[in-house]
This record gives structure tokens, sequence and C-alpha cells, in this order.
């Protein structure tokens, strides 16, 4: 639904801030969960996250960049942590 709503909108600016603000969040709730343990509804809002980024990146053949959010090494400090399920 949100992804058509922002085809229909068929607007640059607009997609540029919505996946801004989306590896932002992305960002903060893995920083949060270097420190500390996350609620269940915060593992939730991860997954979700996670699900929307790859629907509005990888989906349409948009690359996410190390820039924008380090894979790599997310899914090594995951391993290091034992924590690959918020990965």
């Amino acid at each position: 639904l949100h992804l058509a709503i922002l085809k229909e909108l068929n607007n640059p600016q607009v997609d540029a801030l919505v996946l801004h603000y989306s590896f932002q969040m992305a960002r903060h709730l893995f920083k949060k969960a270097r420190t500390e343990e996350l609620s269940g509804s915060e593992k939730n809002r991860l997954r979700s996250l996670g699900k929307w980024l790859g629907t509005i990146t990888l989906g349409v053949n948009r690359p996410i960049l190390h820039s924008e959010l380090s894979l790599k090494d997310l899914i090594i400090e995951g391993f290091e942590r034992n924590q690959l399920d918020l990965v």
C-alpha cells in the first residue's frame, strides 16, 4: 500500500526523504541494540523496517549503498554478538 502511494506520487524528492528517514530509523534501532536489549515491539519494528527497506530498494533494483547502511558490518557484528536474528 505504501509503495503504491509512493509510486503514485512519482516525486523523487519524496522518495529520497522516505528512504533517508527509513535508513535513519534502521541505524537508530541497530545502535540501540548494541547497548541494550530490544523489546519485542522494537524487534517487530526493525523486522518491518527491514522488509520495507528491501521493498523500496532491492525490490525496485536500487542497491543499498554502504554509506546508507553497512550490511556487511551488521552481519559480522550480529554473528560476533550472537544477534543474527536482528540482522
